[in-house]
């Protein structure tokens, strides 16, 4: 079974960690808005901006224009303030260039894959990898998805104790990096934000909690700028 690194509803939002100079212009400014249309929520940021990104043959189409007059619309305070409740810390504050500069530098990343054969692009729009490393067992499936909006972990009920565990020793002892090559498998481009012990501490807390509940193992979701959901798988 093949390991799904990405998914064509999936290629839009890629990280809202990497904070970097730009050049950019927006005519809108900077740090979005925050009425009562604006986007407040991660699932808001991916509804906004799926129908920019599209797929081919040859990888990952982004309509600029488009991605940034949608990203105009999002509250980035709320979702910084989401991300930062879960133990978070910014190195500087998130707005819609610092957005616009993550989701087209990972893009463009993918897309280097896509050209060195490393992923593939089949005919529904899914990227998925090109080697065959995934794999089921009992207690549930492990193996990871890289979607744009950050990746998905399926764990067994096995590797889920595993995980959690690696969880709470990587940030303690090897500090911030370390952590996010645990949480992602790899340190995702250019992070601005970072999880600390606390941070790593809370989803071992609760990949224990779920796991615990089930013999299935877990699935979590997890953003590029950090915010999680975990569930059964």
């Amino acid at each position: 079974m093949k390991k799904f690194r990405l998914s064509l509803l999936s290629i839009v939002l890629c990280i809202v960690m990497v904070i970097t100079n730009m050049s950019v212009v927006f005519a809108a400014d900077s740090n979005g808005t925050s009425g009562e249309d604006s986007i407040t929520t991660s699932n808001g940021i991916v509804n906004a901006i799926s129908d920019d990104i599209t797929t081919s043959s040859n990888g990952l189409n982004i309509d600029k224009n488009d991605l940034k007059m949608d990203l105009k619309d999002v509250d980035y305070n709320a979702i910084q303030k989401d991300a930062e409740a879960s133990g978070v810390t910014f190195n500087k504050d998130l707005t819609a260039a610092s957005l616009y500069t993550t989701i087209t530098a990972n893009i463009n990343e993918l897309n280097k894959e896509v050209r060195s054969d490393d992923l593939t692009v089949l005919k529904n729009g899914t990227l998925i990898d090109s080697s065959d490393d995934n794999f089921y067992i009992q207690g549930g499936s492990t193996y990871r998805q890289k979607f744009w909006w950050g990746i998905r972990q399926y764990k067994s009920t096995y590797y889920a104790g595993l995980w959690a565990g690696k969880l709470n020793q990587s940030a303690i002892h090897f500090g911030a990096a370390a952590g996010l090559t645990a949480l992602f498998g790899f340190v995702p481009q250019a992070a601005a934000c970072i999880g600390g012990a606390w941070y790593m501490g809370s989803i071992a807390n609760k990949v224990n909690t779920i796991n615990g509940s089930t013999r299935r193992g877990i699935r979590a979701d997890i953003h590029w700028w950090l915010t999680y959901t975990i569930v059964r798988q």
